[in-house]
């Protein structure tokens, strides 16, 4: 199922109450139960205009003072509650260890739902998220006051570049409107080509789709820099955790956060079809017809063809930023993945983070391991936890040694880029309890990477 997921524009600073309801990863042992809060007291609040929910039902709730988008990761009727609880632990640890690389909402497994998630069994997992003050590209780039935000923030950002903007946010909004109409007069729209669809809407759509990812297109590359660099980060660090979803046909997944200083920022959520998770309640290795056949007749042709072999979740990694052949719809990542010429910098960035992760390899304190061992629930049919870890160890070792070209390399970049690599060693230590050391001094040094802060 495609995803449509979008947090409402509004931000709510931490509260300590809500801090102990989302404990750091290290009050868990590895060998505990996965830890799911207890959502018995969370009210559902009312959505404001503009808020946009999830192709999987969900709900905007407030609970101790704070307000939750509360989803239902699995929504198949078809998916046991074994299974299902699988997948949302996975989305959950999906999340996590992203947020090792780059922002994401914090995300937990909760229960005890059935009072907000009408006919909920109260055991039923469901993933509860911070809200952000975010929003997906589909929503903020046809918007023309994004234009003035821009202006304010990138001094590169040229008056220019804010009237072009603001004449193709116009089209943008227009189009839109006239896609989301044309699906709401034709209920089966989203029916495959092997179902006979509506040769006449299929015409009709894909016309006008294909006029909004031109003008689309120019609103990307209109955006500062900066912006499109950490679009290029997240769909490399999306590569490396598997993901099939990272950016879809109605420009979701990923867009664009206001922190509270008002400063902007790329931003991705919505982790469900990550590691051995391919598409509606299957594993990758079982899902590539689902991932195939469920694209709509009406969206426009892939260029990009996904094959068979690539429906899976292996040791073999793609290079990030750069082939995304391994997503089901590469044509979406391809579309906001940023200049060639970028490419490198963000593996060398990516890769760096991953030797500082996996210079504790096989510590009880490795943060990605602990995340994985604290969280994941297991079902039939899907990896282990072990298994899980191994071939996340396997895909980072590939990163540094066959795509940065050895640790010598990562270590050779940490020196020639001392203020790139510590902003992200400073940014590790903002996440995980105890400071990280250069690369350079692991050797007389020995330190734990230790856990992720709440």
């Amino acid at each position: 199922m495609l995803k449509l997921f979008l947090f409402p524009t509004a931000r709510h600073t931490t509260t300590p109450d809500i801090e102990s309801a989302f404990p750091p990863v290290n009050s868990m042992q590895s060998d505990s139960k996965p830890y799911v809060v207890d959502f018995s007291s969370a009210v559902p609040v009312a959505v404001e205009n503009g808020m946009g929910t999830s192709a999987n039902l969900g709900k905007v709730v407030s609970s101790e003072g704070e307000r939750f988008y509360l989803k239902d990761a699995v929504s198949y009727d078809s998916t046991s509650p074994v299974v299902s609880n699988a997948i949302t632990s996975r989305e959950v640890v999906s999340t996590e260890i992203y947020s090792l690389f780059l922002p994401a909402p914090k995300a937990r497994m909760v229960n005890e739902c059935s009072c907000i998630m009408e006919g909920a069994d109260n055991e039923k997992i469901f993933i509860a998220s911070r809200l952000e003050n975010y929003q997906d590209f589909g929503d903020c780039l046809i918007k023309e006051e994004l234009a003035d935000d821009l202006e304010r923030q990138f001094k590169a950002f040229t008056h220019e570049d804010a009237a072009a903007f603001k004449h193709n946010a116009i089209i943008a909004k227009t189009l839109t409107g006239e896609l989301s109409e044309l699906r709401a007069q034709n209920p089966n729209w989203w029916v495959g080509v092997d179902r006979n669809p509506d040769q006449e809407l299929v015409q009709v759509y894909r016309a006008k789709a294909l006029q909004l990812e031109e003008v689309m297109q120019k609103q990307f590359h209109i955006l500062p820099e900066a912006l499109q660099r950490q679009s290029q980060d997240s769909l490399g660090v999306s590569q490396l955790l598997g993901d099939w979803d990272p950016f879809n046909v109605f420009y979701k997944n990923m867009g664009i956060v206001k922190k509270g200083d008002g400063s902007l920022h790329v931003m991705r959520l919505d982790f469900g079809s990550c590691l051995d998770v391919g598409f509606q309640g299957q594993t990758k290795e079982n899902g590539y017809e689902t991932a195939v056949s469920q694209r709509p007749a009406i969206f426009p042709e892939l260029k990009h063809r996904f094959k068979r072999e690539d429906a899976v979740f292996s040791e073999k990694l793609p290079l990030l930023a750069q082939e995304f052949h391994t997503f089901p719809y590469a044509d979406h990542a391809q579309s906001i993945a940023g200049k060639t010429e970028w490419a490198h910098t963000t593996r060398m960035k990516i890769g760096y983070r991953c030797s500082l992760l996996m210079h504790q390899k096989g510590s009880a304190q490795n943060a990605f391991e602990t995340i994985i061992k604290t969280q994941l629930m297991n079902a039939s049919g899907f990896k282990s936890a072990d298994d899980l870890i191994q071939v996340l160890h396997a895909r980072m070792d590939a990163l540094i040694d066959k795509q940065c070209g050895g640790s010598h390399k990562i270590m050779e970049w940490e020196q020639n880029n001392p203020e790139l690599s510590g902003a992200i060693r400073a940014d590790l230590l903002s996440r995980l309890s105890i400071p990280t050391v250069p690369l350079g001094k692991t050797q007389t040094h020995s330190y734990p990477i230790g856990f992720i802060k709440s």
